[in-house]
């Protein structure tokens, strides 16, 4: 069998050209794909914790860092601290992030 009959290669290309598509459609909105995903996240479920935010992706930690970083400078989410456990802290949308969180649906469904 050669490499490009693999399924995993196949769903590796299928899963890079996806992550193609979805950055074309928002980049107009000045994010990324990535960052787009993390937004719309945010936007079923706000205030959650960056571990789950991050399994619900499927991405590193490292990774999810850095979306997180770049998307807090952008103004669009804040990290609190949790009420409950002062080692942890909280991820949710600023009202700039809601607003584009609305912005990325209608992108979404176009």
């Amino acid at each position: 069998m050669q490499v490009q009959d693999c399924i995993f290669f196949q769903l590796t290309k299928a899963s890079l050209a996806g992550t193609a598509f979805w950055g074309k459609k928002v980049e107009h909105l000045g994010i990324t794909a990535s960052q787009a995903m993390v937004l719309n996240f945010l936007g079923e479920e706000d205030r959650i914790l960056p571990s789950v935010l991050r399994q619900k992706l499927q991405i590193t930690s490292a990774t999810m860092t850095g979306i997180l970083d770049r998307l807090e400078k952008l103004n669009l989410l804040e990290r609190q601290p949790h009420p409950n456990d002062r080692r942890a802290i909280l991820v949710h949308l600023t009202e700039q992030g809601r607003g584009l969180t609305k912005d990325i649906a209608r992108t979404a469904a176009k």
